[in-house]
């Protein structure tokens, strides 16, 4: 609550920071219709991962095992759209669709952009142009501060979430060597301080990425591994202090041994050319293939100019003939009326030749030329009506020869036109077809889609000459990142001696030489993890914009508050959770909140029981999608959904899909494990005995289940034992802790609400709830949030214990008991 006060007092003075003042903004001011929706627009998102957007460094995993379209997407666009100018970024990720891959490779992004600004220093102490600053450590030492050069400094992460375990979860996966397979040689032979990042992990890692911090038992236990490896510090911290001898040097040994061997300007000019060179050759191998993704593109609209200049021919051509059909009909009627006016004309001109003359005029008392004028008349009437006809008649050829004309040349231009275009379509498809036959199955073309799942199971532009030169440049930034480490350790020592002391006890000092601290061990340490708990705790004295980076994981576990003091202090915040998972836990009564939302005039969105912090960014999301609801409500706008499930076979993965996300937004791509023992199955518990939500006929069934699963070879290490009721979990860890140990009862059995970011083989579900617990079951039914998490816990099998009738009826479970088939317990 203090965290809360300063950062509403900073905000009502206007130093709201550029990552709070977004996920702050009012929903009115939020242009919704901007908003694009990554599942109908393809095109856009194809534009976002050509190779010119996609960063030049990515996690040193197998080439074979590139991110799928949806996480490439989220990466580009949080490394491109937050860039500068910082700001909010929100991921939906659903159960098992790659959040911590996602959060390695912006890691990887950013690292790299460091390492840029590393390769500028003419040498590594050229890293810090702080003034020293005398910081008093204790009643006996000081050390002398100084500040990072500004320019290699807002590239700091710091990963924040609920709960200790989601962020043990990410800081133990991302340095351990699991998160390198397929890569390991080319991560192990970078030797980012490898035996000591082993140490601090207690397990083996590849590289000094990440530390887990947030409660002070964890920042003693960092402080003790990082700082003094093997050995026991004294309680001196004076840097002059000899330790005893290490057999894994902490970081404090390796910057002494660096001060016996310096670093002189050509090692670190040769440690800078290999960056570089790296750099360089991506870029090149960039520009190649963003040759190509324009010429897909060109294609695309030359095609179109084609399909276009063709319809234009067609139409013309059409014309031609429709018009060409009046051709006889006009000439026939021209030769009619020459033949008619050469009648007329030859009669009246023989009339003429017939005027009777004077003589006879007087004889015939001019009765004959009184005939031969009314027959001049009558002659010279038609021959003019003969005439007109002519002429009109020849009008309306020559118009209709002109026009033909007009046609024909329009059809002669249209089929220049037409060549042209062909022209065009063969020699793009030609430099296409050539791409696609040197980087098969990468490239964003219709043909190689069959449908709409295909698209989302593309790996964008991740040919193997690419990917693992995109490798090399991550793990050079990261030698690099060594090279200055150990050639600055004159001016680092100090620095992290600093923030080590802060981490082990209190330490009053100035912010900025405290900051300054904190910027040095982010330059060795990239990614940091904490609790919101602990965070003002660890951070408390620093202010909006401190740090560079907030990496939010489980977002949708946090309620919109926790959130705010992290968001405060760092430029950039990538929002990572579902809305669709686990929820904020909220000990204050909803009529309570709501009561003083009414008093504080704060809109009802804001109540931590109505929404999460995930929910607040997602509104927040250019690019998103929308998710069905159950009820009358509008669809919910969530954030760059990550699309493709690799955890779960079938049919967990449809349960998920349907109950969570209207069995359309994740795409099955998890590949073929091989046969398993078991089966997923509903054992159907109809028991009238119950000790409130715990029943022990079900416990009886679990410890059965368990001794067959052990004697079919399954490890009691790949089974866990999950239940929406403590009552439940509780009288579980009995029955299974007096049979199979408590060990295994211990850390296998809990709720569903502690296993989220959790998986393993087998599952098994036991529902308890017991005769006359309704309540109880429309409590564990209300929204699918619940059920989707423990389903999607489990890899090969999940087992449901439980009474199929009672629950079955609720919605959501009844989705469940259409899918499990039913069997009884074994008597």
């Amino acid at each position: 609550m203090d965290d809360l006060a300063r950062v509403a007092d900073a905000v009502a003075s206007e130093k709201t920071g550029t990552a709070l003042a977004e996920y702050l903004r009012a929903d009115r001011t939020i242009p919704a219709g901007d908003r694009i929706d990554v599942r109908s627009d393809t095109a856009a998102v194809v534009r976002s991962v050509e190779p010119a957007r996609i960063p030049p460094g990515r996690w040193p995993q197998d080439p074979k095992r590139s991110l799928v379209v949806s996480q490439q997407f989220a990466v580009d666009r949080v490394i491109g759209d937050l860039g500068p100018d910082g700001g909010v970024f929100a991921v939906n990720g659903p159960p098992g669709t790659g959040k911590t891959t996602l959060l390695r490779d912006v890691l990887a992004a950013i690292v790299v952009q460091r390492a840029e600004a590393l390769s500028t220093l003419h040498h590594p102490v050229d890293g810090f142009s702080g003034p020293p600053r005398r910081v008093v450590l204790s009643d006996r030492y000081t050390a002398t501060v100084r500040a990072p050069r500004a320019d290699l400094t807002g590239f700091e992460i710091l990963l924040a979430t609920t709960g200790n375990d989601a962020a043990e979860n990410v800081t133990a996966e991302i340095p351990g060597i699991g998160a390198v397979r397929g890569g390991e040689e080319a991560a192990l032979a970078t030797d980012y301080f490898t035996e000591l990042a082993t140490h601090v992990l207690g397990a083996e890692a590849w590289g000094l990425v990440a530390a887990k911090l947030g409660r002070k038992s964890h920042c003693a236990a960092f402080v003790k591994s990082f700082w003094w490896g093997d050995s026991r510090p004294s309680s001196n911290t004076d840097q002059q202090d000899q330790a005893e001898p290490e057999q894994i040097k902490g970081m404090r040994a390796l910057l002494d041994d660096a001060a016996r061997e310096p670093l002189d300007a050509a090692d670190w000019a040769r440690s800078v050319a290999r960056f570089k060179t790296a750099l360089e050759k991506v870029r090149k191998l960039a520009d190649e293939r963003q040759l190509i993704a324009e010429a897909i593109t060109r294609l695309a609209l030359e095609r179109a100019d084609l399909e276009r200049v063709e319809k234009n021919l067609s139409e013309a051509q059409g014309h031609w003939r429709r018009t060409h059909q009046y051709v006889p009909a006009v000439s026939a009627r021209l030769h009619r009326a020459r033949r008619a006016f050469a009648e007329a004309d030859r009669e009246y001109e023989l009339h003429l030749r017939r005027k009777p003359g004077f003589w006879e005029q007087v004889f015939s008392l001019f009765r004959r030329l009184n005939e031969w004028r009314q027959r001049d008349d009558g002659l010279a009437q038609t021959r003019e009506f003969a005439r007109r006809e002519l002429r009109e008649s020849q009008f309306h050829q020559d118009n209709l020869h002109a026009e033909l004309n007009r046609l024909a040349e329009q059809c002669r231009h249209y089929d220049q036109r037409r060549r042209e275009e062909r022209r065009k379509v063969t020699a793009t498809t030609q430099i296409v077809d050539s791409a696609r036959a040197r980087w098969p199955d990468v490239l964003p073309v219709a043909e190689s889609f069959r449908d709409p799942d295909d698209f989302q199971l593309w790996t964008p532009w991740a040919d193997p000459e690419f990917t693992r030169a995109r490798n090399d440049v991550f793990l050079e930034a990261l030698r690099l990142h060594k090279a200055f480490v150990l050639g600055s350790e004159a001016r680092l020592k100090d620095n992290l001696n600093t923030v080590m002391t802060a981490l082990r006890e209190r330490l009053t000092i100035a912010t900025d030489e405290l900051l300054a601290a904190w910027q040095s061990l982010f330059l060795v340490v990239p990614i940091i993890s904490t609790t919101f708990a602990s965070l003002p705790r660890l951070f408390g004295q620093f202010k909006a914009d401190t740090f560079g980076w907030l990496f939010v994981d489980e977002a949708g576990q946090a309620a919109p508050q926790q959130v705010v003091g992290g968001m405060w202090r760092a430029r950039r915040a990538l929002i990572v959770g579902d809305p669709r998972q686990l929820e904020p836990i909220v000990s204050l009564p909803q009529t309570t909140q709501d009561a003083l939302g009414r008093h504080l005039r704060v809109d009802r969105r804001w109540a931590p029981g109505r929404a999460s912090a995930q929910q607040i960014a997602d509104r927040l999301a250019r690019f998103g999608t929308a998710l069905p609801q159950d009820d009358d409500s509008p669809p919910l706008w969530v954030g760059s959904p990550l699309r493709v499930h690799r955890r779960c076979d079938r049919p967990m993965f449809e349960i998920s899909n349907r109950i969570a996300y209207g069995g359309t937004v994740m795409v099955y791509g998890t590949g073929d494990r091989g046969p398993y023992p078991g089966s997923n199955q509903w054992i159907d518990v109809a028991s009238g005995e119950s000790e409130d939500k715990w029943i022990p006929e079900e416990g009886r069934v679990l410890v059965r289940l368990l001794h067959d699963l052990i004697a079919d070879g399954v490890p009691l290490r790949d089974i866990r034992i999950i239940s929406p009721f403590r009552k439940v979990i509780q009288g579980s860890q009995r029955v299974v802790g007096s049979q199979l140990g408590w060990d295994f009862a211990t850390e296998h059995i809990g709720t569903v609400h502690t296993v989220q970011g959790k998986e393993a083989d087998v599952v098994i579900l036991v529902l308890g709830g017991g005769p006359g617990k309704q309540r109880a079951r429309s409590w564990a039914a209300e929204k699918p949030n619940l059920l989707n998490v423990a389903v999607s816990r489990a890899k090969r099998r999940l087992i449901v214990i439980g009474n199929r009738a009672d629950w079955g009826r609720e919605q959501y479970f009844d989705v469940l008991r259409a899918t499990l088939p039913r069997t009884l317990p074994d008597t």
